[in-house]
């Protein structure tokens, strides 16, 4: 009930600073489910865990180790456009706007058919 709580907090923070819609999809599914606003993969997702561990991590302005964990994600899903909109963000809360810039472009990039992915990501490039 408490870590519920907590990724609840964790996830309207999130939302107050990026406004990432919330669509995975794993890097080969056709179709993808909308999630709640941070963008993150379902539960399922092999990446899951460690979204949520970069997620904590750069709410506690560990970057570097937010970053790291996400790029773990990437090696397992590289083609999950919001897994870069994930690292985007990190970055821009790092104050990285040319990371985060050039992250989200590779999401819009990879978003394909996933109209939530592209309109995060142009949203995000927009902002």
């Amino acid at each position: 009930m408490i870590r519920t709580a907590i990724l609840v907090l964790l996830a309207v923070a999130l939302s107050a600073c990026a406004q990432l819609p919330g669509t995975p999809g794993t890097a080969d599914s056709q179709e993808t489910t909308p999630l709640p606003e941070a963008g993150s993969p379902p539960p399922a997702s092999p990446t899951a865990a460690l979204v949520e561990q970069g997620r904590r991590q750069s709410a506690d302005g560990q970057y570097d180790q937010a970053v790291a964990s996400v790029e773990r994600a990437l090696r397992i899903e590289p083609g999950n456009p919001w897994l870069w909109l994930e690292l985007a963000q990190i970055h821009r809360s790092a104050g990285n706007a040319r990371q985060a810039d050039g992250h989200a472009r590779k999401a819009l990039s990879l978003a394909g058919t996933d109209r939530n992915a592209e309109q995060a990501a142009r949203r995000f490039l927009g902002e």
